[in-house]
């Protein structure tokens, strides 16, 4: 990443409770930021990316750039299950409930973090927000 950035590892309640937050403060912001694509989630205009993928073992969800296991307890009931096959991405609602989707098949907002979590920047917004 030019900036330094890469996608939001979540590994606190805490810090999944502010990027929930935060996608809901960018919605105010940015209202059709995804939901006037055509392709995004059933719609909606109310989850992020995350920084969580099972690519290199199917099942095993962590965080790459930190090569730490994901947390499992933010998963929506039913999640994670690659229903279509290939659900190797994951995205996080506002609810704070996290969804496992194919990478390449939504255009969807996302939230990242540059190392040390100093600060946390939207997109597709071009500011930073401080964390």
């Amino acid at each position: 990443w030019s900036l330094g950035t890469r996608l939001v590892e979540i590994e606190t309640a805490e810090e999944n409770a502010f990027i929930a937050n935060l996608t809901i403060a960018s919605q105010a912001k940015f209202p059709n930021s995804a939901s006037g694509t055509g392709d995004s989630f059933h719609g909606w205009n109310d989850v992020v990316w995350i920084g969580v993928t099972d690519l290199t073992e199917e099942g095993v969800f962590y965080n790459p750039s930190s090569r730490t296991l994901a947390p499992d307890v933010f998963w929506q009931a039913g999640e994670p299950n690659d229903a279509l096959g290939g659900e190797d991405c994951v995205f996080l609602r506002t609810d704070g409930k996290w969804w496992d989707a194919q990478c390449h098949q939504y255009n969807e907002p996302f939230i990242c973090e540059m190392p040390g979590g100093e600060r946390v920047i939207p997109g597709p917004a071009a500011n930073a927000i401080g964390k």
